[in-house]
């Protein structure tokens, strides 16, 4: 045998034959993590752009807002100018306390705002809230106030423990701070009820905030 069809040899029995692409493989592999990453991708942007979640972590706004709830906020209620009413419960972050609030909007633009007797005086009428708090209950301050222009004045619902417009240095909350609108909440707090069957004790304490 010729040197040269020895070579040949040697190399033809080292050349690995390629194995046809499996492309129904492929495409299952395409297929599961498309349906893996897809609702991932869309519940960062629901939650980004759409709605808010957050745990209750102050007794402010009891017993409407719980220590514990999982409440849902809704982020486009105010958008192409939709008015902030006042009575909504409303997320938005506090510049002054560096944290984000949930509270209810009691003023408005151009309101005044003074307390009597335990009542909410708004633009010289006692507000009616028994809708959201007790007779008993009793709003004090010896302050008056005036909203100004594209703010809201804030209280919570626990009156007598919230640290609310009443008492922040900046007392109005301007209006491209709030988040989103009160929507509901979820029945189980996962992140509440979770801690609490593994430790025994919640996982919150009261706060005046």
């Amino acid at each position: 045998m010729k040197s040269a069809d020895i070579k040949k040899q040697q190399i033809d029995s080292k050349v690995v034959e390629k194995k046809p692409i499996d492309k129904k493989k492929i495409k299952s592999i395409i297929k599961t993590a498309f349906d893996f990453v897809f609702p991932i991708l869309l519940l960062v942007l629901i939650l980004s752009k759409v709605i808010a979640l957050t745990v209750v972590e102050s007794g402010s706004m009891e017993p409407t807002l719980c220590i514990g709830d999982t409440v849902i906020f809704y982020r486009l209620a105010y958008i192409n100018n939709k008015a902030i009413d006042r009575g909504d419960i409303v997320t938005f972050i506090s510049d002054e306390t560096g944290l984000q609030l949930s509270k209810r909007v009691i003023g408005i633009p151009g309101d005044k705002i003074c307390f009597q007797d335990g009542y909410v005086i708004l633009n010289g009428q006692i507000l009616n809230e028994s809708n959201y708090i007790a007779k008993d209950v009793e709003t004090n301050s010896e302050k008056t106030f005036t909203v100004p222009d594209d703010c809201y004045f804030m209280l919570g619902d626990n009156r007598e423990h919230s640290y609310d417009s009443r008492f922040w240095v900046t007392p109005y909350i301007p209006k491209e701070k709030i988040i989103g609108k009160y929507m509901g909440q979820i029945g189980v707090s996962f992140k509440y009820d979770v801690w609490l069957k593994l430790v025994g004790q919640p996982l919150y304490k009261h706060m005046a905030q």
